[in-house]
């Protein structure tokens, strides 16, 4: 069989017409800063967010409240820039593994039996404070419902930010 003979054939099946392999559908579209309304997408639940609306939200919104927050409560050592940063509740190299923003992070161990008590035995003023303004105010922003230790309803408590005594965290 001749280099010829082997090639036409070849050629014929190439051009036959088959149809070609389908194209992958063009990847979805991420909704726009407009269509969620703005950076950080304030209008979307927190449990819904991306991991980059996470960070701008926490950035624009969270932040901004909570440097407030703490400087109405001790003006003397929250006021000012760079009173009140990231850092304050998630730590040092808190955006880097291992800890990649995972909370509880940093702030006083809790005990797991009785968190407050604990903590108005330990601090009154600073466990009053977290308890009616911290926890209510992160919960709003985080579009979720205060824990209330008496009825055991509600998702954010003292837990999403204290570890409890004994566990470790990154």
């Amino acid at each position: 069989m001749t280099r010829m003979t082997c090639v036409v054939p070849l050629l014929a099946l190439a051009c036959s017409g088959s149809p070609a392999p389908a194209a992958a559908p063009p990847p979805a579209k991420k909704p726009t800063a407009v269509q969620t309304g703005g950076l950080g997408a304030p209008t979307i639940p927190w449990k819904d967010k991306t991991h980059e609306q996470r960070v701008e939200y926490m950035g624009l919104f969270v932040l901004d409240r909570m440097h407030k927050l703490f400087a109405e409560w001790k003006p003397d050592e929250f006021t000012g820039e760079q009173a009140f940063r990231c850092q304050n509740c998630h730590g040092e190299n808190f955006d880097k593994p291992p800890v990649n923003f995972h909370m509880p992070r940093v702030a006083f161990p809790l005990n797991a039996d009785d968190p407050i008590g604990g903590a108005m035995k330990y601090d009154p003023v600073a466990a009053k404070f977290m308890v009616e303004k911290v926890v209510p105010t992160m919960a709003e922003l985080l579009s979720e419902q205060p824990y209330d230790p008496a009825t055991g309803k509600g998702t954010f408590g003292c837990f999403r930010c204290h570890p409890k005594k004994g566990e470790k965290v990154p």
